[in-house]
């Protein structure tokens, strides 16, 4: 969110601004999983609505109101295709228990139901042409080229992968536009939960986990399909695959995370992009520089502090010119200092200790001491 507010002041500044899409070796690792990319989208998407302001503020170009713009819709469109679903079903519903009042007004001819079959027909071709257009080019772009295709498997495989994305992209979007739903509702109550580190694992879940995190969803596809079954089943089948995706929603996300659930696709060759293929030098150096990294996992933080004398010097003299005065309350200072005061011995303090209170511990000069006369 922060790179385009940047851009956009330099654009203001007089600056020029360009998207470089040429860059080789530059990396950035995607949310691993569904639920991850759900937390990136609460963060993400508190961080684009903040852009509101900025769309009227003075000085700024139009590309740039429009880029900020696009980024404020991502999230919003999200709120606007959900109360369509909504609206459409409440109306469906409304004229299959009410019905329609033909003479609702005195008249001799009577009010006709009007729907515009053409027209919303023509509505759903345009959609369905600016959602798959990107995927229709970058698959054309690709097959102009021959060595590209062939770094993709070629033509067969590239095509069938894109086919296959198109429609676990059609699973996943209803099961986003939901949880977006609610970040953006939540956003707009004010609630923060600030900015939390992305998750670097594989991502896998355990089926508990998945229907912890999408048993709302799957109740929620299961009445809109069930409503839609009692009016008719046309509208059953016109609203299934957005019902689909989230019934489906808790199998979706166990399979979207984890390495050896995709074994599979991997065997066939599908979803394979040229750089798993031939990975580029920069990935696989780095790879082997964090497999000879020593790994301290296993071994508590206070342990391996006081375990390394020059570690324990080294972090202690950090600790003496702190960058601000010491909160009065810190209830995990209080309580991990409570602690220390009644521990028998310095494996049970570890054993105590929560994550915060262990954080405290490290924070605090007059703590670190006690700890050091404790583990002696």
């Amino acid at each position: 969110s922060h790179d385009f507010i940047e851009a956009a002041l330099l654009r203001r500044a007089g600056w020029g601004v360009r998207f470089d899409t040429d860059i080789k070796a530059s990396f950035e690792q995607t949310p691993p999983s569904l639920t991850e990319s759900m937390i990136r989208d609460r963060r993400w998407c508190q961080g684009n609505l903040q852009h509101i302001t900025f769309l009227f503020a003075g000085g700024f170009a139009l590309p740039t109101r429009l880029t900020l713009f696009s980024g404020l819709m991502s999230y919003l469109s999200a709120v606007f295709w959900l109360s369509l679903i909504i609206i459409g079903l409440l109306i469906a519903i409304q004229a299959s228990v009410v019905g329609h009042e033909y003479f609702a007004h005195p008249s001799l001819f009577p009010t006709w139901p009007v729907f515009d079959a053409e027209r919303a027909l023509r509505l759903f071709v345009i959609s369905i042409s600016i959602l798959l257009a990107p995927k229709v080019f970058g698959l054309l772009t690709a097959m102009l080229d021959f060595s590209r295709v062939r770094q993709f498997g070629g033509p067969v495989l590239l095509t069938l992968s894109t086919v296959f994305e198109i429609i676990m992209s059609a699973l996943y979007a209803p099961i986003l536009m939901v949880s977006q739903f609610g970040v953006v509702f939540s956003v707009f109550r004010g609630k923060d939960i600030g900015w939390k580190p992305q998750s670097r694992d594989d991502g896998a879940l355990s089926w508990k986990s998945a229907a912890l995190a999408h048993s709302g969803h799957t109740i929620f596809g299961l009445i809109i399909a069930g409503i839609a079954l009692q009016i008719s089943k046309e509208l059953f089948y016109w609203l299934s695959p957005i019902t689909a995706g989230l019934i489906l929603s808790i199998p979706l996300s166990w399979i979207s995370g984890g390495t050896g659930r995709a074994t599979i696709f991997d065997k066939v060759g599908l979803l394979r992009t040229p750089a798993e293929k031939n990975p580029d030098h920069i990935v696989v150096n780095t790879g082997e520089e964090l497999d000879r990294i020593p790994s301290f996992e296993t071994i508590p933080a206070l342990s391996r502090l006081t375990a390394n004398k020059p570690l324990y010097s080294w972090h202690t003299a950090q600790l003496e010119n702190p960058p601000g005065p010491a909160p009065v309350f810190h209830a995990p200072r209080i309580t991990a200092e409570w602690k220390m005061r009644h521990v028998q011995n310095f494996t049970q303090l570890e054993a105590w200790l929560e994550p915060a209170e262990t954080m405290a511990l490290l924070s605090s000069p007059h703590l670190i001491d006690q700890i050091n006369k404790i583990s002696r």
